[in-house]
């Protein structure tokens, strides 16, 4: 399924509150579970252009400390034109506890074998806590997705935490 761009869920990785002040580099990983994904729109010869989406993710974050905690995101992501830096941008909310923040992603398309299935996706981008212990700090995200054609699928990420 093409709407697998969304790789929002790097953002959850944030909310962890594993900003907090600590020796050495503070990264977090992530592993979780798509649903609800709804697909909207899709233009062109293929019908693939300008098509968007949106879900929920369930994730389970390993903080750098080695606390796991529990996040849920909500993202929407849109296709972007051909010849574009991402093939899909990606912004989701999450929250977990007092804690909150946002995420965007860009996002390419992997290809399996040499033909790009929609169904799996690299992303990387930025997150910024909202409240909580997050609040005011920020995370690079790697993130990498993989659909399925019943509208379900997984995540697994890194945040590094840069401020």
């Amino acid at each position: 399924m093409k709407v697998s761009t969304t790789v929002a869920t790097a953002a959850a990785l944030m909310m962890a509150g594993s900003a907090s002040a600590q020796d050495g580099p503070q990264v977090d990983t992530m592993t979780g579970t798509l649903s609800d994904v709804k697909v909207v729109g899709g233009i062109g010869e293929k019908a693939m252009d300008y098509r968007s989406a949106s879900w929920t993710e369930t994730l389970s974050i390993k903080l750098s400390s080695g606390e796991t905690i529990a996040v849920t995101q909500h993202c929407v992501g849109m296709g972007q034109p051909e010849g574009s830096l991402f093939d899909r941008h990606v912004a989701c909310d999450g929250k977990s506890g007092d804690n909150s923040g946002s995420l965007i992603l860009g996002c390419n398309i992997e290809t399996v074998g040499g033909t790009a299935t929609g169904n799996e996706m690299s992303c990387m981008g930025f997150f910024q806590g909202k409240t909580g212990t997050v609040k005011n700090h920020a995370a690079l995200e790697t993130v990498y997705y993989r659909f399925t054609t019943e509208g379900s699928g997984t995540v697994q990420g890194t945040s590094h935490w840069i401020r």
